[in-house]
């Protein structure tokens, strides 16, 4: 069975099965399609997926079980970032539950480098005091 990008799938480890090893952005979603997860490939989707398993623990309980979406990309960083940040745009800023604090840093725009320091004032020459 082949499996459509772009629509939902039951979590399961068949459907996870008939994912394809390759680039790619996945979501996982409880019954009602509310968006747990946002993950990456890494170039090997399937395995990606089947780590992730079709019960996860690092999200919470969903009592009809989950959902996935996946697109396939070679883009996998951009399209992560896009779908990251439509998530928030939705939740006011909030990341899906399952995803940990430290991917705030992939999403924020390096920060310019700060200016030079500057130079200090050049030091005045000190007059030499004649002697009388």
């Amino acid at each position: 069975m082949e499996l459509a990008a772009g629509r939902w799938h039951r979590l399961t480890p068949n459907n996870i099965a008939a994912l394809p090893n390759a680039d790619g952005v996945f979501e996982v979603a409880n019954l009602v399609r509310n968006v747990q997860f946002v993950g990456r490939g890494r170039g090997r989707l399937r395995e990606t997926v089947a780590a992730f398993g079709h019960m996860p623990r690092a999200l919470p309980l969903s009592v009809g079980g989950y959902f996935f979406r996946f697109e396939l990309t070679t883009a996998e960083g951009e399209t992560w970032k896009r779908r990251i940040e439509a998530y928030r745009k939705r939740h006011d800023g909030a990341l899906p539950p399952g995803n940990a604090g430290d991917i705030l840093e992939a999403l924020e725009a390096p920060k310019p480098a700060a200016p030079p320091p500057k130079p200090a004032p050049a030091a005045r020459p000190v007059k030499a005091q004649q002697a009388a």
